[in-house]
C-alpha cells in the first residue's frame, strides 16, 4: 500500500499487489468525489478495488 499522489491505483507488478487508495477528501480528479480502498486479506487471495463516491468539499472535509 502506498499513497500521497491522491490517485487510486490497483496494479500487480512482478507478483506484488500495489494499492494506492486515493484520497477521501482531496481527490486529484476534476470530480468532487473522494476515493478510499477496502483491502481484505482473509488468508488468500487478496481482492481490492477502489471505492468511489465519498463526498468532499473545497476545504478538504
Amino acid at each position: 500500500m502506498f499513497g500521497h499522489t491522491h490517485e487510486a491505483v490497483v496494479e500487480e507488478h512482478q507478483g506484488i499487489l500495489l494499492v494506492n487508495p486515493g484520497s477521501p477528501v482531496l481527490p486529484m480528479q476534476i470530480q468532487r468525489l473522494g476515493q478510499v480502498a477496502i483491502l481484505e486479506h482473509p488468508a488468500r487471495p487478496v481482492l481490492s478495488e477502489p471505492v468511489r463516491g465519498v463526498r468532499s468539499d473545497s476545504r478538504g472535509g
